[in-house]
């Protein structure tokens, strides 16, 4: 089979994030939810895809390029940089790259970069209690637990 039926590319989609159990490994089925828009009119929402993860499992993020460019994808997971610094994953053209976890070091030892990599993990969101509280703050949802956010520009190389 191709590797259009493989993954389910649609021509309509030229970028594509996946999450993967492992690395080589089918993805996670994504599931779409309708949730209201912040600030919008009560019957405006945004269909937001999401997946059921194990808690404390490691997961990889398989990001898929059907364009005819290449790519540079800024990977941030709950908020931090999955990249060191403001590093980039460059995908060819027709091609998928997986990130395997946090980049946290990048060494040139002999004639090769060693990567050493922290696994992406969901878990529950450690809550930290203080003194006083203002009551309304509590009320606040937690935004950024569990998003993973694929920002793609044209690579200049």
């Amino acid at each position: 089979r191709s590797r259009r039926k493989d993954h389910g590319e649609r021509p309509d989609q030229p970028f594509r994030m996946e999450i993967c159990r492992g690395r080589h490994e089918d993805p996670v089925p994504m599931f779409d939810i309708s949730i209201p828009v912040e600030g919008g009119d009560d019957e405006e929402t945004q269909v937001l895809p999401h997946i059921c993860a194990n808690a404390g499992e490691g997961y990889v993020i398989r990001v898929i390029n059907a364009s005819r460019r290449h790519v540079a994808c800024a990977v941030s997971v709950d908020g931090d940089n999955a990249l060191l610094k403001d590093g980039s994953l460059i995908v060819a053209p027709k091609d998928s790259r997986e990130l395997p976890g946090f980049l946290v070091s990048k060494n040139f030892v002999g004639k090769e970069y060693v990567k050493e990599y922290r696994s992406f993990c969901f878990g529950r969101p450690k809550v930290v209690e203080g003194g006083d509280s203002n009551p309304a703050a509590e009320e606040q949802p937690y935004t950024t637990y569990g998003r993973i956010l694929c920002e793609v520009y044209e690579a200049v190389l």
